[in-house]
């Protein structure tokens, strides 16, 4: 989110120097590169979640809201997570 800290180190990722628990990627994935990220007022990070086969802010750098087009309102995958997000986004 804006003026968050995003760094990817050795396939882990931070927000803010917090590690980010993403269970629902295969434990083999390889998230590179390594980046340090300092996020402007209106930029977000995004990452696919096919690391390997993504293009996503790894590639193509933060994307300003005004370029966002749509809301996450729920999780699909993994079906043992299923439901409503506790705050969605946009």
């Amino acid at each position: 989110l804006p003026n968050e800290k995003i760094a990817i180190k050795d396939n882990l990722v931070f927000i803010n120097g917090k590690k980010i628990n993403e269970t629902y990627l295969p434990s083999k994935t390889t998230t590179l590169p390594n980046l340090v990220k300092n996020l402007g007022y209106d930029e977000y990070f995004f990452m696919g979640d096919n690391r390997e086969n993504s293009s996503d802010s790894r590639v193509w750098g933060p994307a300003a809201r005004e370029f966002i087009i749509g809301r996450a309102d729920f999780i699909l995958w993994p079906v043992s997570a299923i439901g409503l997000l506790e705050q969605p986004v946009f």
